[in-house]
């Protein structure tokens, strides 16, 4: 949402007292000078009397937002004004007026608004015709993320991090409910993130139900320490990910017994993903098949690639299982399931799915909790590997960031698109790295 210019705000909210004194244009620039007049009535802010007279003009300049794609500065001519009861001396009070502040209150408002959009600081300092300092200041100054609170479900990952951070990996936490992260640590580091959740209240850690996350062994032991009712769920999508890497596995062990100018090993590496993906999502266009030299169905061509070898074909049904199974299973049944699952791995011929069957039973009561659903939907962390590629388009667009400050804030500014409230912090607590000589 973007806000109207100073200009526009003051005539809408003081019709009856503005008057237009002068308009016109200069290198491309516009000027506009207006006068306020005076109240009717006007209370001095130290004794409430309403004895005031005038004492003077006083004039100011202030950078308003584009009118008519120029740049606008407005000269605005306002009464000093004068309380006989206490002789207190005080201004006519103008409404959008940020303080003492050369630029309008509405051009910071459209600035902040800028910054929800995956662009550098250089073009909406381009943009809105000021510096890039000026950009920075207003950042500072007015976006600051505090912790949201925490809500039944949770979602934690970590994401590449800044160069110049203490950690290689960001920790965040996001809530898959509202679509709003909750914060973001500087590392994943156990005893960072532990010093971070015992300051939280024990009552609000208690009101999570469910926390998704990949099959780390450091978010279990967080888990057990910090939220107490809270059922540990991996999110199916990297559990899908080792099933798919041993069937791959067995398919480049195997092509790799024929010669790269073999029919046998064509089908294989040139077909390598439809051999990976779930049958019925396959589609049937006829494509050209290596064995029979001519063009065949989809269905045809992975009947021949999986008929090379029995190892192949064993890898290949224990595949289109599992994917069946994952797609289609529900709570109640999963706990049979993986059980038929993990012996299916062990007495598999193929040595990379013997592999599996540890990992399985290490990890079997958090997937089995991938199967429950809350509301309508099964729990996944999908929301956030989405929002890691538009961390990296952040990071990309900005040439990259040397303060993480900057970098949790914006990420988090462009996430989550509250309404945004103004809010002045203190830039002494800014943490800034000290330049270079």
């Amino acid at each position: 949402m973007y806000y109207k210019s100073l200009f526009e705000q003051i005539k809408d909210e003081l019709a009856d007292r503005v008057e237009i004194l002068e308009e016109y244009s200069d290198n491309g620039q516009y000027y506009i000078k207006i006068t306020i007049k005076p109240k009717d009535i006007n209370i001095c802010p130290s004794c409430n009397s309403t004895e005031i007279i005038k004492f003077g003009k006083k004039e100011r300049c202030i950078k308003d937002d584009y009118i008519s794609n120029r740049t606008t500065f407005i000269h605005i001519q306002y009464n000093r004004l004068k309380c006989k009861k206490c002789l207190r001396l005080f201004n006519d009070s103008i409404p959008y007026i940020d303080g003492n502040k050369s630029i309008s209150l509405a051009l910071k408002l459209n600035v902040i608004e800028d910054l929800r959009q995956d662009v550098s600081f250089t073009y909406i300092a381009s943009k809105r015709n000021i510096s890039i300092q000026t950009i920075i200041d207003i950042f500072e100054t007015y976006i600051n993320y505090e912790r949201n609170p925490f809500g039944d479900v949770l979602c934690m990952d970590e994401f590449k991090n800044l160069k110049h951070s203490n950690g290689k990996y960001a920790f965040v936490i996001y809530d898959p409910n509202t679509h709003k992260i909750i914060d973001i640590l500087e590392d994943r580091l156990q005893a960072h993130i532990d010093d971070y959740l015992y300051k939280i209240d024990w009552k609000e850690k208690d009101k999570v139900k469910y926390i998704v996350t990949d099959m780390s062994e450091s978010y279990r032991s967080i888990i057990k320490r910090h939220f107490r009712n809270a059922t540990h769920v991996i999110d199916c999508f990297h559990y899908f990910q080792y099933v798919e890497k041993a069937f791959n596995d067995v398919r480049i062990r195997i092509q790799k017994k024929y010669s790269q100018d073999s029919k046998e090993y064509r089908i294989l590496k040139r077909y390598w993903r439809i051999l990976s993906t779930y049958c019925i999502d396959v589609e049937g266009e006829s494509l050209y098949n290596p064995i029979r030299k001519k063009s065949t169905s989809v269905e045809q061509i992975i009947t021949d690639a999986t008929s090379l070898d029995d190892e192949l074909l064993e890898a290949y049904e224990i595949t289109q299982d599992f994917i069946n199974s994952v797609k289609s299973l529900k709570y109640e049944d999963a706990s049979t399931w993986i059980d038929t699952f993990i012996t299916s791995l062990k007495e598999s011929k193929c040595a990379e799915f013997n592999d599996l069957a540890g990992m399985f039973i290490n990890w079997k009561a958090e997937i089995i909790n991938s199967f429950i659903r809350f509301g309508d939907k099964r729990l996944h962390n999908g929301y956030l590997e989405g929002m890691n590629n538009k961390i990296k388009v952040i990071k990309r667009i900005a040439y990259g960031y040397t303060n993480f400050y900057h970098f949790r804030n914006r990420i988090i500014h462009i996430v989550n698109e509250e309404n945004f409230k103004i809010k002045i912090i203190d830039k002494t607590k800014i943490k800034r790295k000290k330049r270079k000589k």
